[in-house]
């Protein structure tokens, strides 16, 4: 080294500039943004029948979607559930209806 300052030069540096950008850009900084992307919408009424079809038209009228309908994976005899039965409706909404 000749002598030079490097060290505190790039201390002051980025203490000063990179300072004054963080401030400005504090308010424009995108990342700060709330965006939403999707929204998931879910009604388990654990049994099949006139319930599910009022669920299923309650989440048709919020979203103006078809709902998907969601089936039971195991039967659990204590719930009264079978395999494969109709248990629940959910729907995904996505872009700018979310």
């Amino acid at each position: 080294m000749t002598g030079r300052k490097a060290a505190s030069a790039t201390t002051t540096k980025t203490g000063t500039t990179a300072g004054r950008v963080i401030k400005k850009d504090k308010t424009k900084n995108q990342m700060r943004d709330l965006r939403i992307r999707k929204l998931c919408l879910n009604i388990c009424v654990g049994e099949s029948g006139d319930r599910l079809t009022r669920a299923s038209k309650v989440l048709e009228q919020l979203t103006g979607q078809t709902p998907v309908f969601s089936k039971a994976r195991y039967t659990v005899r204590s719930f009264g559930i079978r395999r494969n039965e109709k248990i629940g409706v959910f729907c995904t909404v996505r872009g700018e209806k979310a």
